[in-house]
């Protein structure tokens, strides 16, 4: 103010009703920033209520994350067993049908030369 109005501070200060009218701008100013700020406690710096409303919002926002998270644990789990069943089964996850169904592939397929077992005897 004293920098706007071209004066020293020691002048506005040294006025009665300068002095005054500075420190209702002052007050006015405060109550400015208390009202702009949400849930701002009394005497609580605007900085804080700002920070502690953030800190509030994020708060719910990591909730909703740890719902959505549980909810696609779960998702993975019933895919996990589908699969589990789908292997034990043998059912062929791409068309439905048995593993042994199709001709010349029963249920225990022959071995491959050189693999499995017997591959150590025939040196």
């Amino acid at each position: 103010m004293a920098r706007a109005s071209g004066v020293s501070i020691d002048f506005l200060y040294r006025n009665p009703q300068l002095r005054q009218r500075v420190q209702q701008l002052r007050d006015q100013r405060a109550q400015a920033r208390q009202v702009a700020t949400p849930d701002a406690a009394p005497g609580e710096p605007g900085v804080v209520a700002v920070l502690r409303a953030r800190l509030q919002e994020r708060a719910g926002k990591e909730q909703e994350l740890r719902v959505r998270v549980r909810d696609l644990e779960q998702q993975l789990a019933v895919a996990h067993l589908e699969v589990l069943t789908l292997r034990r089964g043998r059912i062929c996850p791409a068309c439905g049908e048995q593993a042994g169904a199709s001709p010349g592939a029963g249920p225990n397929p022959p071995a491959v030369q050189g693999v499995g077992r017997d591959a150590g005897d025939r040196g």
